[in-house]
This record gives structure tokens, C-alpha cells and sequence, in this order.
């Protein structure tokens, strides 16, 4: 017997990927380890709001690096699409009311994680290139929460893609009604 999916199963995959971006992108924006220098003197680990050595403990970044500041707007934007789009594919009617004809839940998801996969990658993209233009000496290494970023990204546009063809196929809508018909178009020969 065949595995026959149903609107319940498509709901909790779109609520289960939202979270684990969002989760992700949490952990990556706070992570003080999106690279590492180990200079002769000291070791250093940086993130986007910290900057840490094992000689002089951890003080907050600079603001004056334009680089580091559109990482960050990036990566803040990405939050908040990604929590945007885990609002959305929550099961609160009460709190969420999405009645647009054109504009179904799973469309919206989908546009939102689009949005936090391109700012997240974005993000990522403009902070490798500063890493790579600033260590001409010492080559970073370390870079947990920048490879968590990039993998952050493509798991971003594969919920998104999913959350896409969920709506394409009228998958939720199908649970709901019980009834294919009403997903299917009359025929215009007839």
C-alpha cells in the first residue's frame, strides 16, 4: 500500500522546515564564529556582533566596517523574513488571517523564504569577499556559523521551493475541502 500524503502532513512539513530555518538562522546570527584568526600572540574569534580573544576576553565589533554592517542588515532581514514566513505556516487562524484570493499561505511562505534565502545569501556573499580582501597574512579558518549561513541559504530556497509547489497543487487546500474536485478545473470542451 502506497504512502498517500494528506493537507495534514503538508502543513506540518512547511511548519517543521520554517522552524529549522528559523532555528538555523538564530543560531548563525548570534554565533560569535563566523571565522578565527590564530595570530602568533593570540587567538581570535569574530562574529557579527563580537569580537573575542583568548588575551583581552570579548568586546562588540565596530560599526565603522560598511562590509560588516550590510552583513548584518542582511542577516537581520533574513530573521525577520524567516519569522515571518514560520508565522505564516503556523496553524493560528486567529492570529494570521491570510484571505487573499490570489495570495494563498503557502505562496506568501514561499515568498518569504525566498526573500531570507537571497538576504541570507547576500549576507554571506558580502562577508566572504570581506574575509577574503581583509587575510592577506593569516587565512581565517573556523568558520562554523558562516558555513551554517551557507547552508542556512539553500535549506531557505528549498523551503521555499517546496512551500511553492504545496501551493501550485493546492495541496492544503484539498485537506481542508476533503474533496479533489474542487482543485481540479471543469472541462471547457463540454
Amino acid at each position: 500500500m502506497p504512502f498517500v500524503a494528506s493537507g495534514p502532513f503538508y502543513r506540518s512539513t512547511s511548519i517543521l522546515f520554517s522552524m529549522i530555518n528559523f532555528l538555523q538562522l538564530v543560531i548563525a546570527h548570534a554565533s560569535p564564529t563566523w571565522t578565527s584568526y590564530i595570530a602568533d600572540v593570540d587567538h581570535f574569534v569574530i562574529g557579527l556582533w563580537l569580537l573575542c580573544s583568548d588575551k583581552y576576553g570579548c568586546q562588540p565589533t565596530g560599526t565603522r566596517d560598511v562590509s560588516l554592517n550590510i552583513t548584518r542588515i542582511f542577516m537581520i532581514l533574513a530573521l525577520i523574513m524567516s519569522f515571518v514566513a514560520l508565522a505564516l505556516s503556523m496553524p493560528w487562524e486567529w492570529i494570521v488571517r491570510c484571505s487573499s484570493p490570489f495570495l494563498s499561505r503557502p505562496l506568501l511562505i514561499s515568498i518569504f523564504s525566498f526573500i531570507a534565502a537571497i538576504c541570507s545569501l547576500t549576507a554571506v556573499v558580502v562577508f566572504g569577499v570581506q574575509v577574503d580582501r581583509k587575510s592577506d597574512s593569516a587565512h581565517p579558518s573556523g568558520k562554523i556559523a558562516f558555513y551554517l549561513s551557507c547552508f542556512t541559504s539553500a535549506f531557505s530556497f528549498l523551503a521555499a521551493v517546496y512551500n511553492g509547489l504545496v501551493h501550485k497543487f493546492s495541496l492544503w487546500e484539498v485537506a481542508s475541502s476533503g474533496r479533489v474536485e474542487d482543485t481540479q478545473k471543469p472541462d471547457e470542451t463540454a
